[in-house]
């Protein structure tokens, strides 16, 4: 994942939830340390992208920002953030996650 962002390749939002947590859940089945350092590595490149992939109402779905998703289209997004904030303890995740639930439980129209 860290590769991809330093290339300037697809930088997929549900890519990067899934993928990190994943990894953690990997790691706390198997003890391989390599996992738990991608996990990291990962989670400070969701903390990096998660402003610019944050809009109100929902989020782009890359940072090319070529699609919006509103937040009742993926509320898995805000489950697996969730996840993660709770793996993690991360401010920014949880800053992120809040003001995504206001905007699922007040949904804007345009």
């Amino acid at each position: 994942m860290g590769v991809v962002t330093e290339n300037n390749n697809g930088k997929i939002l549900n890519s990067q939830l899934f993928c990190v947590a994943n990894l953690m859940t990997y790691y706390e089945y198997t003890g391989d340390e390599r996992a738990l350092t991608l996990f990291k590595k990962g989670v400070d490149v969701l903390e990096k992208n998660i402003d610019d992939l944050s809009v109100d109402c929902g989020t782009y779905y890359s940072l090319s920002k070529d699609r919006f998703v509103s937040h009742q289209q993926h509320p898995e997004y805000m489950k697996m953030l969730e996840r993660l904030y709770l793996m993690t303890g991360s401010n920014t995740l949880k800053i992120t996650l809040d003001k995504w639930r206001h905007d699922y439980l007040f949904p804007c129209y345009s």
